[in-house]
């Protein structure tokens, strides 16, 4: 509920709980913190805290951070790009119906062999939102 709010103390209180639940090892919570700090919502942006979090709830089989973290990787946003990890986490966020992680597989099949450079041209699905969205 404090997340839905406009009001920024309760986005901080939104904050707070996804912390708690975050490192009783709660995926959804890893994930939504993932996402605070992707977005930079109550704390300052930071990229690699970001890929942190989404990698704790991807190890823990949360789809949308499985996804997430193939978007870092392929884009290279708070690592290196890595298209051999991309290919690995939008595969097991496809195996949980991610259907544009699905998506995203096809277009790297499509480049596979190619440069780095070569994925440009392509449109890649986005980073998902909350958990609950």
């Amino acid at each position: 509920m404090a997340l839905k709010s406009s009001k920024k103390e309760d986005l901080g209180r939104a904050l707070n709980w996804f912390k708690l639940s975050a490192i009783q090892e709660f995926p959804p919570a890893q994930y939504s913190l993932g996402v605070f700090y992707d977005k930079g919502l109550g704390v300052l942006k930071n990229k690699s805290k970001a890929l942190l979090w989404y990698y704790a709830a991807a190890k823990n089989n949360f789809a949308k951070a499985q996804y997430n973290l193939g978007v870092f990787f392929l884009k290279g946003v708070g690592t290196s790009q890595n298209l051999k990890e991309a290919n690995i986490w939008f595969s097991k966020a496809a195996e949980q119906g991610v259907r544009e992680a699905t998506e995203n597989l096809l277009i790297l099949s499509r480049v596979k062999g190619e440069s780095a450079e070569a994925l440009s041209k392509f449109e890649f699905q986005n980073v998902l939102g909350f958990a609950g969205d």
